[in-house]
């Protein structure tokens, strides 16, 4: 009744090693437990002494976790039999990848950020203030974003960042109060459909070009 049983283990008759384990016959119960019959068992569990049921399980994942990373959700698995403690459930953070410049989404490189941003010919030529989307704690959201003078003339497309937010980046994981990442922009340029005869002579005498005529 104790659950547990002593073997002795002998050479010639001679014992040679001593030890306690737990009982193969009662797994460490003390007692056997016969099946019920039918009529007598549960209805719900027939007798297993557990049910089985699907659960949506509640996930903390915490500002700034990397890719690969693990979380562990304890005693969130199931059981094999009533008289062992549930198992823990691990889940393995992924992360999307991309390779080039990104789109209208962000993608991360340690604590950094990427995306793009479309500029507006004027925008590229002299520089100026456009909106940009950022990420917050609360999700993305608009803001302004300052064309230095020291970047010069954008081109229409770029294949390296050219912009750059201090600090609006990833936050490190278990730092909240360290400095974030930066977010970098990637820049695309976005040209107008048509021009006015005024507008294209002043571009022209911008240039000091002879404007041509529109096709």
């Amino acid at each position: 009744g104790r659950g547990m049983v002593a073997k002795i283990r002998t050479h010639d008759g001679l014992p040679q090693s001593f030890h306690i384990e737990q009982c193969p016959g009662c797994r460490g119960r003390g007692q056997v437990l016969r099946p019920l019959p039918s009529h007598h068992r549960c209805p719900l569990c027939e007798g297993a002494g557990f049910t089985t049921e699907q659960e949506n399980l509640a996930v903390a994942v915490y500002p700034g976790i990397e890719d690969g990373a693990c979380i562990e959700l304890k005693g969130a698995a199931g059981r094999p039999s009533y008289v062992v403690h549930p198992g823990d459930v691990n889940l393995s953070v992924r992360m999307p990848s991309d390779s080039g410049p990104p789109g209208p989404v962000f993608r991360r490189e340690g604590p950094h950020l990427y995306t793009a941003v479309a500029l507006p010919l004027s925008a590229a030529l002299c520089g100026g203030t456009v909106e940009a989307v950022v990420l917050t704690s609360k999700g993305p959201r608009r803001a302004p974003l300052q064309l230095p003078a020291e970047v010069g003339v954008i081109g229409p497309s770029t294949n390296e960042p050219v912009l750059c937010l201090p600090h609006w980046g990833v936050p490190q994981l278990g730092a909240p109060d360290q400095p974030r990442g930066h977010l970098f922009f990637f820049t695309e340029v976005v040209f107008p459909k048509t021009l006015s005869v005024g507008v294209r002579q002043r571009i022209a005498e911008a240039f000091q070009e002879e404007p041509h005529e529109a096709r």
